[in-house]
């Protein structure tokens, strides 16, 4: 805790620094920051360049932010900076990215093959298109994104607790269809 307390005080001070017109402060701010912000952005699966890109864009949004208003609680202004450039990223790029509403036609490069057979992923991909809108969302976020159920809450502006529920509502209904073709 105490750590964190002191990362939040160095970036206030630099935040301040750079409200008052510091120039050496931006330096500062970068120079401190932009491993950290590239960890959190690299995380998520995105390639190098990308993410140095995306790095760039949070430390220019933080420090256009500094030069115009004081930031009560700096890490978590860059957490949510770093996530929502994330999610931009995903969202522009998505095509390049696997759904799960689509068929896999390579089998060598479905992981899934070594699980379960063709047969069985085709009914999985049947019974996932038989899901709403929304569950289909929260599964794909959770299942391919890899994002915790309070950061799909945040993207999709619901509650943490009401995003589990609709996760494990859709989970029991793939897992009770499945098992109907199964037997």
């Amino acid at each position: 805790m105490k750590n964190k307390e002191n990362r939040d005080t160095d970036i206030s001070d630099l935040a301040d620094r750079i409200l008052a017109g510091d120039t050496n402060a931006e330096t500062e701010l970068y120079n401190k920051f932009s491993k950290g912000i590239f960890y959190i952005i690299k995380r998520k699966d995105i390639p190098t360049t990308d993410a140095d890109e995306l790095t760039q864009d949070v430390l220019n949004n933080l420090i256009l932010r500094c030069r115009q208003i004081r930031i009560t609680n700096p890490t978590a202004y860059i957490i949510k900076i770093c996530k929502n450039k994330c999610f931009d990223y995903f969202h522009k790029n998505k095509e390049n990215f696997i759904r799960m509403d689509t068929s896999i036609e390579d089998p060598s490069a479905n992981p899934l093959s070594l699980v379960i057979s063709d047969e069985e992923l085709q009914i999985l991909q049947k019974e996932i298109q038989k899901l709403s809108a929304r569950e289909k969302i929260i599964l794909h976020s959770k299942f391919f994104e890899d994002l915790s159920s309070n950061e799909i809450g945040a993207r999709s502006g619901l509650k943490e607790a009401n995003v589990r529920k609709i996760m494990q509502r859709a989970l029991r209904k793939l897992k009770a269809r499945i098992q109907n073709f199964i037997k």
